[in-house]
C-alpha cells in the first residue's frame, strides 16, 4: 500500500471532523495553506469562513463552524434555547457566551457575543446537535433559561417570551434545578419574577 498523498490525509482528517478543518489543524499535520489553496481551486474543499475549509458536498454549519474556530465560545441563550427544542422559529442571531476580555474583531454580523466572568463560564455546560446534526458545545436547559432572563432587554422580545413560556409548560420544567443555577449565577431575583409569572400558585 503507497505513502498516502497530502489530499488524502485532508480528506481522511475532514471525514473524521464532519467534513471540516481549521488551518491550525491543518498545519499540526502538515498541511499548507498552499496545499488548501490548490484543492480549492480544484473544487474539492470550500473556505467555509476565514480559518476553516469544508467538503465542497456538505452545507455550511455557521454555528458549528464558528465554534470550531473558536474553542471558548460556548452556543447559549436563545440559540441554546431553539436547539433544546423550545423555540420552533430559528433566532436571527447566532448566540454565544465567551469569558470576558474575548475578542473577534472578525465575526460576522449573523454572531452575536455574550460576556461572563471566568468563574461561571464553563457551569451548565452540556452537548447538543445543530440542524445539520453537527455536535456543539451548549448551555444545558436551566442554565440557558438563567441566561435569557438575565439578558432579556438585549435579545428577540417575542422569542424570549416563547421560550420561557415553551420551558414553563414542558414536561422537564425543573423549578428545584433552575433556582439552584439561578443562584450560582446571581440571578436569582429576575428568576423568580418569571417563575411567578408562569408558575403561579404551582410554586
Amino acid at each position: 500500500m503507497g505513502r498516502k498523498t497530502i489530499k488524502d490525509k485532508l480528506l481522511d482528517i475532514m471525514k473524521r471532523n464532519n467534513g471540516f478543518i481549521t488551518t491550525k489543524e491543518a498545519a499540526k499535520n502538515g498541511i499548507s495553506r498552499e496545499h488548501l489553496s490548490k484543492l480549492t481551486q480544484k473544487g474539492i474543499i470550500e473556505r467555509a469562513r476565514i480559518g476553516v475549509y469544508k467538503l465542497s458536498d456538505i452545507d455550511n454549519d455557521a454555528c458549528y463552524i464558528y465554534q470550531i474556530k473558536h474553542p471558548p465560545t460556548i452556543v447559549s441563550h436563545l440559540t441554546a434555547m431553539y436547539y433544546h427544542g423550545f423555540l420552533d422559529e430559528e433566532p436571527k442571531n447566532i448566540d454565544f457566551t465567551v469569558y470576558s476580555k474575548y475578542t473577534d474583531d472578525r465575526r460576522d454580523e449573523k454572531i452575536k457575543l455574550h460576556y461572563v466572568s471566568y468563574d461561571i463560564h464553563d457551569f451548565g455546560l452540556t452537548k447538543i446537535k445543530t440542524n445539520l446534526g453537527n455536535e456543539v458545545v451548549a448551555y444545558n436547559v436551566e442554565r440557558s433559561v438563567c441566561d435569557i432572563i438575565k439578558s432579556n432587554t438585549k435579545i428577540d422580545e417575542r422569542l424570549f417570551y416563547v421560550a420561557l413560556k415553551n420551558y414553563f409548560d414542558s414536561e422537564i420544567c425543573d423549578l428545584k434545578k433552575l433556582r439552584e443555577y439561578a443562584k450560582k449565577l446571581g440571578y436569582t431575583k429576575k428568576v423568580e419574577k418569571y417563575i411567578k409569572i408562569y408558575c403561579g400558585e404551582k410554586v
